[in-house]
């Protein structure tokens, strides 16, 4: 059976901590290791800042009515809800 919650979307993007201006983009490569990494480059000309994470920047996560989030694709509980159910850790 379908079930509908609504959702509000979050847009979560990473500032280059070298020059606070641009933001850290993918390069375009992963490197295949478990898990995978996507090297990153800051936006800014100015800047050569990089650095290597296992998901990319910018993503989106979800917020589900303020009892679940999604963090980097994995359901959180964060307010223990007893006899519910749908707010459950998968």
């Amino acid at each position: 059976m379908e079930v509908r919650k609504k959702v509000d979307t979050i847009k979560v993007d990473y500032r280059c901590p070298k020059c606070g201006k641009g933001f850290l983009r993918p390069t375009g490569q992963v490197l295949y290791s478990n898990p995978l990494q996507y090297p990153h480059k800051c936006n800014n000309n100015e800047c050569d800042y990089c650095e290597t994470f296992n998901k990319t920047y910018p993503h989106l996560d979800y917020e589900f009515d303020s009892k679940i989030r999604l963090i980097g694709g994995n359901r959180v509980d964060l307010i223990a809800g007893k006899g519910d159910d749908d707010f459950c850790v998968d």
